[in-house]
Order: C-alpha cells, then structure tokens, then sequence
C-alpha cells in the first residue's frame, strides 16, 4: 500500500486498539444495524434474543455439526477481528445477528440512498443472481443438478436461496464457522416457512479452500459474498478447490462486490475511510486488485462470463474444462495503491506527505474528534458500499 494508506491504516489501528473506544464504536454501529432492521421491519432485537433463548438447542447443533478434525490454527486468516467482532465469525454474537447484518447491507444497494431503503432487496440480488446463473446453465446445457456446494453460506440465506432456484438439486452449505451453521440449522428446523427446504438442505463445517468432499462431485459450487472475505492465495486455493469438486462441464458461480462500481472506486480513493473499512475487511485490498478471471482461466476453467446483478454486485460464471490443466503458477498476484485500482476515471492521489489537502485540514481535525471516518468505516460493512461486505 502506498504511503497514505499505511499512514491511515496506522491511524486507524491506533484508535481501534483503545478497547473502551472500540467497545463504544461496535456499540454505536450496532444500534444503526438494529435502526435499520427496524426500517425494513426485520426483527432485529427479538431475533438475537429468541436465539439467546435457545442457547442450548444452539449447543447441540454446534456439537453436531463441528467437524474435531479441523485445525483452526491453519485458517489463521479467519482467527482475526473482522465484521466488527474481536472474534470475527467465531463467536456466537456474529453468528446471531448475521442474517439481519445481511439484510441491513443490502436494504439500499437498489435505492443508492441511505434513506430510501427496499425491505426484500437481499432477496432481489440473490434472486437477480440465481436468474443469471439458470440462464448460463441452460446456455452451457447443464439442467437438473442434482448436487449444488454453497461454499461460505453464513447462516443458510444464501443456500435457501440457491434451494429455491435449483429445486432439483440438494444443496450442501459449507461455512468454516460452526457457531454461524449452528444458528443456520436451527432456522431451517424453527421456521415453518423452510420446511419445504428441510429435506434438501444440510449444513456441513469445512472451508472453501479446504472441504472434505471427493473428486468431481458436485454439479455447482457457488461462492457468494466470500471472496472479499479471503487473503487472494486463499481465494485462489477456494478457486482450485472448487475444480477439484466439481464434475466436469460443472459450474463455479462467484457473488461479489464489483471493485470497478462507483462506489467502490469512490471509497478506494479516500484513504482514511478505505482503511477504516480494512478494518473490518482486511483482504478487501487484495480482492480489489485480484484479476478474477484470469484466475478462473488458470485454475482450469473455460467460458468465463460476467454480468452486474446490482449497482454493487457482479456475478462470475465458469465452467469446469474437460481435458485443461491448470496452470495458476502462472499467476502473479499484486496488491497495488487504491488510486491504481481505477480503470475508467482516475483522481489525483493524495499527497503522500498528509491525509488531507490544506483546505481539508479543518475536516479532518473534526474527524478526528468526532470519530466519523472510523466509525464510518466500522459501518461499512453493514452499509454495502454506498451506504458504506466481511461469512
């Protein structure tokens, strides 16, 4: 990272090691989750507390889905403080308020407006997704899939989802957090309106780089708001995995943040407010300038198609070949300065020598004061971009 970026990440760092200050920010940026959850009439507060409620039935499914056999010192990436959560995913606070966390990041991704927001619009950019995946499937002659990998599913949302656009297939959720796959579980037996789902959905404790099913086994594998969340030799490992799982001709569909939208350009070139959000997302960076399809190309996959699901959101579409080696050595991975991730406008940078401009320095001495671009970025990831996505 260029000069400025260090010095901001420097700032931010310093202030988010204060744990009382800390303590006080998640506090606040909590407060404007469960606000929003109100606007959009998700019942956030009773939500985590009928989940507190449960803790023992929480229990036993996180006993029943918890795989001993994983060694989480080697996911050492997923052990650091993400989300806003000292313990990232592997805490049980994280797991309860995850689904309205996914429904309060999305609510303006179609307005653009932090006060205009659409109650649904997590299940449009899923729908929205799953209608362009159908579409390539029936394009690449793939019907009635019988196995689908939802790598990375959180607490189910995602797998629900993909289960009513592919009715055929059972669909396996994987997540490395077996605190987000307890709660996951326990929503597919408490709520009536998943019933219909409950016999073609399981949830199983593994990582996309990593899971433990054989060769060329499934006929889909979908990564939905994951690869932000990886370091890019994960992404890439995630990327080799799903080859080796997938039969051939099977499909590899990618939901992520597009880093060429507006908004992400916007926040790539403001250095004290990108680091604010690296705090919450530490490999955004290294998704930003990863080259995703020439990645695809070298892990073995052909037919590489692309296509925006939301102002914010694309979604990649692959196919795995049938006779081409891999060849992802070949890869050079580079992490360049935020102005360098622009392709269509590029602004000046800021002077390495200050944050701020001289005609900037009476916004920043509020700044400071005031805490807004840190806890502008400890919001980011609960205001999907534009508002402003870490499993």
């Amino acid at each position: 990272l260029d000069p400025t970026v260090k010095a901001a990440d420097a700032f931010v760092a310093g202030l988010f090691a204060v744990k009382p200050l800390y303590k006080t920010m998640r506090g606040v940026a909590r407060r404007m989750i469960s606000q929003r959850a109100s606007a959009i009439e998700f019942p956030f507060e009773p939500e985590v507390a009928r989940l507190e409620s449960v803790k023992e039935e929480l229990d036993r499914e996180f006993e029943s889905v918890l795989d001993a056999k994983l060694n989480m010192a080697d996911f050492g990436y997923y052990m650091l403080p993400f989300h806003a959560y000292e313990k990232g995913n592997l805490c049980w606070l994280a797991a309860m308020e995850a689904e309205a966390a996914t429904y309060t990041v999305h609510a303006p991704i179609y307005t653009e407006r932090n006060d205009v927001l659409e109650p649904l619009a997590d299940r449009r950019l899923r729908e929205t997704f799953a209608d362009y995946l159908a579409m390539e499937m029936w394009r690449r002659r793939v019907s009635r899939p019988k196995r689908v990998l939802d790598a990375g599913c959180s607490v189910g949302v995602s797998t629900t989802s993909l289960r009513r656009s592919l009715p055929t297939a059972h669909i396996i959720g994987m997540d490395l957090s077996p605190y987000m796959l307890a709660v996951g579980k326990h929503n597919m037996r408490f709520r009536p309106e998943n019933k219909e789902h409950r016999r073609r959905i399981s949830f199983v404790h593994g990582a996309a780089e990593r899971s433990p099913f054989p060769d060329d086994h499934f006929d889909v594998v979908a990564l939905q708001l994951v690869i932000h969340e990886l370091p890019a030799n994960k992404t890439l490992e995630a990327i080799a995995e799903a080859h080796r799982v997938l039969k051939p001709g099977g499909i590899l569909a990618v939901l992520d943040f597009n880093a060429r939208s507006k908004q992400m350009v916007k926040l790539a070139n403001q250095p004290l407010a990108f680091a604010a959000f690296k705090s919450t997302e530490p490999w955004m960076a290294e998704f930003m300038s990863l080259p995703l399809d020439r990645a695809l190309d070298l892990s073995g996959f052909d037919d590489v198609t692309s296509a925006m699901v939301s102002p914010r959101h694309l979604a990649t579409i692959a196919t795995k070949s049938i006779g081409k080696s891999p060849h992802i050595d070949d890869l050079e991975l580079d992490v360049p300065a935020p102005e360098l991730l622009v392709t269509e406008r590029r602004p000046r940078p800021v002077p390495t020598r200050a944050l701020y401009s001289p005609r900037q320095r009476p916004r920043a001495l509020v700044d400071a004061l005031l805490l807004v671009a840190p806890l502008r970025g400890l919001m980011l990831p609960y205001e999907a971009m534009g508002s402003q996505r870490a499993a």
